[in-house]
């Protein structure tokens, strides 16, 4: 028989009720794809274990039934127009609950998460005159996401998922900086000891969905070919779907001959034999929210090298837990992976005090904790 595990929450019972579109596949799946639907799903499922929580679920795909004691209510959210507004708030009256959250609704309610950057920041970070074309052709997604907000209200609050993310909506939607909270999301805590970690004959970086530009595949391999040409060696895993199919990646490898030191992945359902196959994880994202894959990385014992505009450099202490480059310096990108095989190769102690550092650092970013400081700022 399924046992739920007992919390304190603020010595309260809590009554909660999730707003998602999120289908049954999402929830129940372990085929989840996007760092949205991850954090939906690990939410639900942390809250459904929590004792003190009496959890209701309302999406537009599912059909009612209980699971973990879960309450699943269906709900219509197109047109998401006042007569709904209402019909949610009877519910959530006659209901008595004591929180309201919003997941990965295209129309925002209230008591919402930002899990991604805003149109206008997107925009913004491209290069003159793309910019001011990118924000001419997109004129209506972002008019539509400045009318979601209007659905919230003065007490609403937001839950971003960085730093980045929340300096991104205050500047662009005038937020209130005191009702955006940010949350750094989890990730699933495999092991109870940092794994054993051996020296190879060389360097193994990790790298995922790399062959897309805004995920920095192209400018991650660019960046290896010059460290090539520094008279370095290493190892690639890139978990890249569409590899075969990247002009430009393949361009890059070829001009570098770098080839026979590139392992390409296909989709992974399960991420442990790749993570089991990496040293050091690379995220060179240009737009990136968070970044789950880093605090996952950091789980089974490796430390990351990240980008300065992901929300997960806000996690890493640099040069302590893992290393973070600044992405508007392609040098300072080529230094830092140069400098991770330096030490992999000449001070593999210090290597080893990295990777173990940085497995402790992910226990702080566990789901159970991300639910709990969700339901503690009510």
């Amino acid at each position: 028989m399924y046992e739920k595990f007992y919390v304190i929450i603020n010595d309260t019972m809590k009554k909660i009720l999730i707003l998602t579109n999120d289908n049954r596949l999402h929830i129940f799946s372990n085929s989840v794809i996007g760092g949205g639907y991850v954090v939906t799903k690990n939410l639900i499922d942390t809250l459904g274990d929590f004792s003190d929580v009496d959890l209701t679920v309302m999406s537009a795909d599912i059909n009612d039934y209980d699971y973990k004691g879960i309450h699943f209510v269906h709900f219509d959210y197109d047109n998401f127009s006042s007569e709904k507004i209402k019909q949610l708030e009877n519910f959530i009256s006659d209901n008595n609950f004591d929180i309201v959250l919003t997941l990965n609704l295209y129309q925002m309610y209230k008591n919402s998460f930002l899990q991604s950057h805003s149109m206008v920041k997107r925009c913004s970070r491209s290069v003159f005159p793309i910019n001011i074309i990118r924000k001419f052709l997109l004129k209506k997604r972002i008019e539509q996401e400045k009318k979601e907000f209007s659905y919230s209200d003065e007490n609403s609050k937001f839950f971003a998922m960085s730093e980045i993310i929340k300096e991104d909506y205050v500047e662009n939607f005038n937020l209130n900086p005191e009702h955006v909270h940010v949350v750094y999301p989890g990730c699933k805590q495999v092991f109870e000891n940092c794994p054993e970690i051996s020296k190879k004959d060389k360097i193994t970086f990790g790298i995922i969905a790399g062959s897309s530009i805004n995920k920095g595949g192209h400018l991650f391999m660019l960046a290896l070919g010059f460290v090539k040409l520094l008279g370095l060696d290493f190892n690639v895993n890139i978990i890249a779907p569409k590899f075969k199919k990247d002009f430009v990646m393949n361009l890059i490898v070829n001009i570098f001959k770098l080839k026979k030191r590139v392992k390409v992945w296909s989709f992974q359902e399960d991420m442990s034999n790749f993570y089991k196959e990496t040293d050091v994880l690379v995220l060179p994202s240009l737009n990136e929210a968070f970044g789950l894959v880093v605090p996952e990385a950091m789980s089974y014992g490796h430390f990351c090298l990240v980008s300065s505009t992901a929300g997960s450099a806000e996690i890493i202490e640099n040069g302590k837990n893992g290393y973070v480059f600044n992405r508007g310096s392609f040098i300072n990108f080529v230094s830092a992976l140069k400098n991770i095989i330096n030490i992999y190769n000449n001070d593999f102690e210090k290597f080893v005090d990295l990777s173990k550092k940085a497995f402790e650092s992910s226990k702080l970013y566990s789901w159970k904790n991300f639910a709990l400081n969700i339901i503690n700022k009510f």
